[in-house]
């Protein structure tokens, strides 16, 4: 089990609470696309969560999207957009 920090931009931090990551979570680099306000996957991680992008990072953190799955209990997703720059 992870955990994550969310926060929503028109309001206060939401907290920290526990997220399950699936086996076939999909990690990738992202870029924010301005004309339809979404963030689109520009490649694939290679080793996924296991990248040492995860495992050693700035202290401000990673900025990423985290996309869910129906129920909002499981990660499907994970598409970095910025930090993790030391």
């Amino acid at each position: 089990m992870n955990r994550a920090s969310s926060c929503d931009v028109h309001g206060p931090p939401l907290g920290t609470f526990p997220l399950f990551v699936t086996a076939k979570v999909k990690v990738t680099e992202g870029k924010y696309n301005f004309a339809d306000k979404k963030v689109e996957d520009e490649k694939e991680i290679k080793n996924g969560l296991k990248n040492e992008m995860f495992t050693k990072f700035a202290p401000d953190g990673i900025r990423a999207t985290i996309t869910t799955d129906a129920d909002n209990k499981n990660i499907t997703g994970i598409a970095v957009t910025g930090g993790g720059k030391k």
